[in-house]
């Protein structure tokens, strides 16, 4: 929500934050290195998904919608595969594999494996639409 600036200076405060948390004994060494690899991991990729995040939006936006939906979707999704133009989504609450979901280039370039992605989905009798978007999450 704050962009890609904020989000690299978020990262770099709470990893300095986790340096005096372990210097004061108030952490262990074990736990300072487990959540400092989060952070990370987190770095690199939080303005990845915030990017990804706003092209599903501007996808969603910019996409006519299919009058004939056989059935509809809304939670969070995880990625489970990846084609040019196509993603395959696992809904986190109940399982159900759906798939594949019709997106541009750009978005399934961007997207990865294991991210976790806040949709309404409609079926058509071609495939899966976007129909509304939230955030991204890395994990």
């Amino acid at each position: 929500m704050g962009g890609k600036e904020l989000t690299r200076t978020v990262c770099r405060v709470v990893g300095k934050f986790l340096e005096w948390l372990k210097e004061k004994g108030y952490m262990s060494e074990e736990k300072y290195e487990d959540a400092a690899d989060i952070v990370d991991e987190l770095k690199d990729e939080l303005p990845k998904v915030e990017e990804l995040s706003d092209l599903i939006f501007e996808y969603i936006q910019d996409s006519p919608l299919e009058e004939d939906f056989t059935e509809t979707v809304e939670g969070y999704f995880t990625v489970t595969e990846i084609k040019l133009g196509e993603l395959w989504l696992e809904d986190t609450m109940d399982g159900k594999e759906i798939g594949p979901v019709f997106v541009s280039t750009a978005i399934s370039s961007m997207c990865k494996v294991g991210w976790v992605i806040c949709l309404e989905l409609g079926k058509t009798s071609k495939g899966w639409q976007m129909l509304e978007s939230g955030n991204v999450y890395p994990r």
